[in-house]
């Protein structure tokens, strides 16, 4: 199930249909310059080793993701189902940086 978004009055709004198409989402997450780890609000499809379906961006840099090669070393970030495998990816792991608390990070994606 994905869960509901807050609006800035906090109150539920329904979440996107599967398959809509989310620009310019504020990533969740302690920004301190230690933590790594950041949530989308709601599920992003299941990439292929063919279709990237998140794209990551620190201070407006466009993060890499390398979908095709196994080393970590190659991406900037790694993706990850937070409730375990099957859950629903919708998680962003930082791989060669930690977000200070004047970062700014965004992400448009397909919702799953």
């Amino acid at each position: 199930m994905v869960p509901p978004l807050q609006n800035p009055r906090g109150t539920r709004k329904k979440a996107p249909p599967s398959g809509a198409i989310i620009l310019g989402i504020f990533l969740t997450g302690i920004k301190n310059g230690i933590n790594r780890v950041f949530n989308t609000p709601t599920y992003f499809r299941t990439p292929s080793s063919l279709i990237q379906t998140i794209e990551v961006f620190h201070n407006g840099r466009r993060l890499f993701l390398d979908m095709s090669n196994p080393n970590p070393q190659s991406s900037d970030y790694s993706i990850s189902e937070s409730g375990g495998v099957g859950t629903g990816f919708d998680t962003i792991s930082f791989l060669t940086f930690a977000p200070s608390s004047r970062s700014v990070i965004v992400a448009n994606y397909i919702t799953a």
